[in-house]
């Protein structure tokens, strides 16, 4: 029986910043411990930090925005305004950079803005459509950023306004392996009925090397279950395992994890689709992917 595994195939957006927009911030202070506090609606001007060479330390959502805090103490809050919320936060490695994603329109494709840690005017990216709900990867040596986009495809964003070319991908990332290289989940045959495999380029998406992924109709296509797609893949930190997360037209969500070195499974578990929180970046503990549920606290730390 044939499995019914849908693999959106991505299109490479090469991008580089644009200028910054407002969009009436409420600015303000507090905090306690001499530190200084701002809060500011998505793409708006946000509090400076009290020393130039401080650095993001986390992000933690709360109910009245995004609370982002600073190394030397200083924190401000990223505010939604009506409807365009901020969402799908990022941090770079290195602490230098804050990412987020603010939907143009209530269930629309999102902008992507980009602050650096010393700076206090976030920036827009011209020309990236950003898929709602989807969380983007920084690169390991904090210089690219990948994003899905609402077409389907891939953007990349470099933080020095450099391009980004290559073919199209093979896949659906799972973030980057290394500074040198990027990794996808493709399917494999007409459909994806043969399975999936994990499928490492590139940063200009050359050819590297496919590692098959043991898994067949069982895992893919459970009884009782319409056909699959994949709505997300993440690399744990280490590179040793694979997380790949599909569902199906019912809501029905299940997540496979392999190992990333000789595609073997490892685990999986199901839940539903509608339950889960994909615009928090997923976080690895003891080798094991956690997905956050709907209302759960999402604390993004830097590394």
């Amino acid at each position: 029986m044939g499995i019914a595994l849908t693999l959106v195939v991505a299109m490479v957006v090469v991008v580089t910043r644009g200028g910054a927009s407002a969009d009436g911030a409420r600015d303000g202070a507090g905090g306690g411990g001499g530190a200084e506090t701002g809060a500011a609606a998505p793409g708006s001007p946000v509090a400076a930090p009290t020393d130039d060479g401080a650095t993001y330390v986390r992000a933690a959502r709360q109910e009245a925005g995004w609370l982002v805090e600073r190394s030397d103490g200083s924190s401000f809050t990223i505010d939604p305004v009506e409807d365009r919320s901020a969402v799908a936060l990022g941090l770079s490695p290195d602490g230098r950079w804050l990412s987020y994603l603010q939907a143009r329109r209530p269930g629309g494709p999102n902008d992507l803005y980009l602050l650096r840690s010393d700076r206090t005017e976030p920036e827009r990216v011209e020309g990236v459509a950003a898929a709602p709900g989807f969380a983007h990867r920084w690169s390991t040596d904090s210089r690219l950023v990948l994003v899905p986009a609402v077409d389907g495809g891939v953007a990349f964003v470099d933080t020095d306004a450099t391009r980004v070319s290559g073919p199209t991908p093979p896949g659906v990332t799972g973030g980057f392996v290394d500074t040198d290289s990027i990794g996808w989940v493709r399917a494999l045959g007409e459909g994806g009925t043969d399975g999936l495999a994990w499928v490492v380029t590139g940063p200009g998406l050359e050819p590297g090397y496919d590692v098959p992924l043991a898994v067949g109709a069982a895992e893919l296509a459970p009884a009782g279950w319409s056909g699959l797609a994949v709505r997300q893949a993440s690399l744990a930190p280490d590179g040793s395992r694979l997380a790949v997360l599909l569902a199906d037209d019912g809501g029905r969500a299940r997540t496979l994890l392999f190992s990333a070195y000789d595609g073997s499974l490892v685990g999986s578990g199901d839940g539903s689709e509608a339950s889960l929180d994909l615009s928090c970046p997923p976080r690895w503990v003891d080798g094991r992917l956690e997905v956050l549920r709907q209302g759960e606290p999402c604390v993004i730390p830097v590394g």
